[in-house]
């Protein structure tokens, strides 16, 4: 870590204090494999559901978290390039926007109407951090719709939300290896879903600048997905967290850096 920036290595403190075996029947599990001392003790990443159809951007480690992180950090140290090559001078003889009474013109320096250009292309202007906490909330949830249960988790590579059965296996609820009953909701966007927020069959999917409620409905059988509202937000009042209310699961509320709704 003092190499490489935190979100470079995919793993979590643990206490001290930890059984050395965990036992599963017959079988005994070493977990000691699962560690390696850094010098602290730390966990590896284990898969407990095959991600679908992982794109090659995907492989190649353009993982969606790491995006605006990747693009800040570009934008920031352009933005200091550009500032290091201002005199001080030059910024200093620039009114502030609340003292223009009227609209006039006026020659700056080259570097100067670069810089003015490039603070206007901020990927965001609420985000400055080393992990991108849009993605703070969950993306996976378990769904219970009747007598049935679904694992809801996001297909970045369709921009799709995949809701796979559960069936039950040795007491376990394990997903189903085969797919033809596996839902899906196209969200017909491009920008990958942040947050999934659940209770029951309801389902509340939350992008940087949309809000989609969803619900688990069953018809002659049959499982289907019903839209029950779809909210376009903006970029200059991003959703930073969605929740759906659990007394009342027709109503949800969203938070931006400037509000809270409540719908």
């Amino acid at each position: 870590l003092t190499v490489y920036p935190h979100n470079a290595v995919p793993s979590h403190n643990l206490h001290a204090n930890i059984k050395s075996e965990l036992s599963d029947g017959d079988a005994i599990y070493n977990v000691s494999v699962l560690f390696k001392s850094f010098p602290f003790t730390a966990t590896y990443p284990i898969p407990v559901y095959p991600p679908a159809k992982i794109s090659r951007s995907g492989l190649n480690g353009l993982d969606p978290c790491l995006t605006l992180v990747k693009q800040k950090k570009a934008w920031e140290y352009y933005k200091d390039v550009l500032l290091n090559s201002c005199d001080k001078s030059m910024l200093e003889d620039i009114s502030s926007g609340d003292d223009i009474k009227e609209k006039f013109q006026v020659n700056v320096h080259p570097n100067v109407a670069l810089l003015t250009t490039h603070m206007e292309n901020d990927p965001d202007q609420y985000f400055n951090a080393t992990y991108n906490w849009y993605f703070s909330g969950s993306n996976i949830e378990i769904i219970n719709a009747g007598d049935r249960k679904y694992l809801m988790r996001p297909n970045g590579s369709t921009g799709e939300i995949l809701f796979s059965p559960l069936i039950l296996h040795q007491n376990q609820w394990m997903p189903e290896s085969e797919f033809d009953d596996e839902l899906k909701f196209n969200l017909k966007n491009s920008n990958p879903p942040c947050q999934v927020d659940a209770i029951n069959n309801n389902v509340l999917v939350r992008e940087k600048t949309r809000i989609c409620h969803l619900m688990l409905k069953e018809n002659s059988d049959k499982m289907f997905i019903e839209q029950l509202c779809d909210i376009t937000g903006s970029v200059n009042n991003p959703f930073i967290c969605a929740s759906i209310n659990k007394e009342n699961v027709n109503e949800f509320c969203t938070l931006t850096p400037n509000e809270l709704f409540v719908w």
